[in-house]
């Protein structure tokens, strides 16, 4: 028997992926308006935003890969942390980063409880 949240964890991986990506959209959107008073955020946001790009295409291709989530589980974490740091840490800023691990719990836990029903 499989769990049901087994069962959607490809489903769960592509929303978390997706979410991912608006988040890197938006990212890039906000970069540009920062390019000219803050370029060191401006690099920064770039950057994370090609990590963010490389997570959620990995985890599209592959959700039920436990490696993946752990990424994205680490990049929210590293995200709202640099918003933190930053001073932008706003409800907006959280959305992405709390929908993601929120998702991956879902999933992990949905993994963990399946493998002892086998």
């Amino acid at each position: 028997m499989t769990s049901g949240a087994l069962r959607d964890g490809p489903r769960l991986g592509r929303v978390a992926s997706a979410v991912g990506m608006l988040g890197v959209l938006w990212h890039l959107a906000q970069a540009g308006a920062h390019a000219r008073h803050a370029p060191v955020i401006t690099v920064g946001m770039l950057v994370l935003s090609l990590v963010c790009v490389r997570c959620s295409v990995h985890l599209w291709r592959r959700p039920d890969d436990g490696g993946a989530w752990r990424d994205l589980i680490v990049l929210a974490v590293v995200m709202a942390g640099l918003h933190a740091a930053a001073g932008g840490l706003t409800p907006g800023a959280l959305l992405v980063p709390f929908a993601q691990v929120g998702l991956a719990l879902v999933a992990l836990l949905g993994r963990r409880g399946s493998a002892g029903e086998g």
